[in-house]
């Protein structure tokens, strides 16, 4: 972090409007100061409850910045004094290349304004919605990172108690960067906490029970949460309601098969319900999984991050320029395929040394074999080549003109017929293969409505066994006896109102009773004129 003047710049107010419903209103954000200080406020690339963050341009160091913006008409008054100049003072104090550079504090009468580095990638969150999860190697590079800035927060006795996916940035190199320093605050030796702070789904059992608890222990289960988001690509526990959480977090975790079993047992430990029995950070750092290597071992050498690296440059098409394109657009080369990126990104990677794939040792066809002319190989190229009369008594392919026989039409028509039909049924095979739902013969020689009746019958047997699985949980049971009370209220209110209505009802059949009998005793005026 660049060293910078963090005391707070006092600004004064200035009367400014915005348009709003076809009319004119004072604009409470008052950004219109912040550009009497040189920055050109941009669009809105994250908000919370209390705060909002702008992207701007910085007219004096020219660079992209983020403006913190937090609202003191939205805080507590309470909270204003309490929270707000205990960031500040940690914004101060720590240095750490994992956290972001802030540049310049201001004040006025309605806002706060905090000017830090700019996180070109956006947060963790939206970066594993994109790739639905990350392999087990660009998580642990990313964990490692933050585990380092945790660790020196903890040195330097702070606990962040905010610790969540949407805190975690990534720089343009997609190296970690944690923000938000709200909830943070200093912790002496041997003291315990007790402001209920953080957000609900990453925080950790004790804090949402309300009892005082130990903030390394709570940033501890926090880093677990966000651990295993990166893995599975999804959040551990039930969030529909803070009750149903808090009873799930009692029952066994649930991991894809892909997620290896040192993965699963660090974040079981990290996860565990007793703060006691949590692992320190140096404990972590000594866990079999954080001790492989960073760099993918597997089959395939293109990392998500890297690919992400290579086709970050795309065409941006201005709407309002000329068939689609301005002038500064044209200079710009069009991406033609995503097989192009994956080839710069393998290129990229081999380059770099960091492959663990050799491609001198990939096997290739040889010049003189029936798959370098047919595209096919096996037996069935062979025969191919043999149609095409293009095979030698030594089966190679011989190239030379002078001694290839003539090739009747008929039978280079047969060939050429037969070769659609192989590159068909391969298809087909392909195709089929996807679905894995049993022999291809019996599935090619199965009806179409059949084949659909079974589908369906699949889907509906997948989601009774889905429901059954959600019945027979915790939360599920919790949610189950609420809706039972829910019911049970509804009945007594209504009760009142239903006998009422009977009453009603009773009074009303006995009027018309009475009015049926009385009509019957009593002539009609037909009668009473005849006499």
């Amino acid at each position: 972090m660049a060293k910078w003047d963090l005391s707070v710049t006092r600004l004064n107010n200035v009367l400014a409007l915005k348009e709003k419903n076809g009319g004119w209103k004072p604009d409470k954000t008052n950004l219109n100061i912040l550009e009497t200080k040189g920055f050109i406020i941009g669009k809105t690339i994250g908000e919370g409850k209390y705060s909002k963050v702008k992207k701007a341009f910085c007219t004096r160091t020219k660079e992209t910045v983020a403006i913190k913006i937090i609202h003191k008409s939205r805080l507590h008054p309470g909270d204003c004094q309490k929270f707000i100049p205990r960031e500040l003072e940690i914004l101060r104090t720590l240095q750490h290349h994992g956290l972001l550079d802030v540049m310049q504090l201001f004040e006025c009468d309605r806002m706060f304004y905090i000017t830090m580095e700019y996180a070109p990638n956006g947060d963790l969150t939206t970066f594993i919605n994109k790739l639905g999860c990350l392999g087990e190697a660009d998580a642990r590079r990313l964990f490692k990172q933050l585990l380092d800035i945790v660790a020196y927060l903890h040195e330097s006795e702070i606990c962040h108690r905010d610790i969540k996916c949407d805190n975690i940035l990534l720089d343009r190199y997609f190296n970690v960067k944690l923000a938000d320093f709200g909830f943070a605050r200093t912790m002496p030796s041997n003291e315990l906490l007790e402001t209920n702070c953080g957000s609900y789904v990453y925080t950790a059992p004790e804090v949402m029970d309300g009892n005082h608890y130990d903030g390394v222990t709570a940033d501890i289960w926090s880093m677990g949460i966000c651990l295993y988001s990166m893995l599975c690509g999804r959040l551990p526990y039930r969030d529909e309601d803070i009750d149903i959480l808090r009873c799930c977090m009692s029952e066994k975790l649930q991991f894809f098969k892909y997620v290896s079993k040192d993965g699963r047992d660090l974040i079981k430990q990290m996860l565990n319900i007793e703060p006691g029995k949590r692992p320190p950070i140096s404990s972590i750092y000594k866990h079999r999984w954080m001790c492989k290597p960073l760099k993918g071992t597997g089959d395939s050498s293109v990392s998500a991050m890297a690919m992400k690296a290579v086709t970050e440059n795309h065409v941006e098409i201005d709407p309002s320029a000329e068939h689609g394109f301005n002038c500064d657009q044209h200079k710009n080369k069009v991406r033609l395929s995503r097989v192009k990126d994956v080839l710069s990104a393998v290129a990229a990677v081999h380059g770099t040394g960091t492959s663990s794939v050799d491609l001198t040792k990939i096997p290739q066809i040889p010049v003189d074999s029936a798959a370098a002319f047919t595209g096919v190989a096996g037996p069935v190229g062979k025969k191919l080549s043999e149609q095409l009369m293009t095979i030698t008594e030594g089966s190679a392919l011989d190239t030379t003109p002078k001694q290839r026989p003539i090739i009747g039409r008929k039978k280079f028509s047969n060939a050429v017929k037969t070769l659609n039909k192989f590159k068909n049924a391969a298809k087909v095979v392909t195709a089929m293969n996807r679905f894995r739902r049993g022999p291809l013969n019996s599935i090619l020689k199965m009806p179409q409505e059949k084949a659909l009746h079974i589908i369906v019958e699949k889907h509906i047997e997948n989601t009774e066994h889905d429901k059954k699985l959600l019945h027979s949980c915790l939360g599920g049971k919790v949610a189950k006896q609420c809706l039972q009370q829910k019911q049970e209220k509804y009945e007594i209110q209504m009760r009142p109102v239903r006998e009422q209505i009977e009453k009603v009802k009773e009074e009303t059949e006995k009027k018309d009773l009475l009015f049926s009998t009385v009509s019957h005793l009593i002539p009609d005026e037909a009668s009473s004129n005849n006499k």
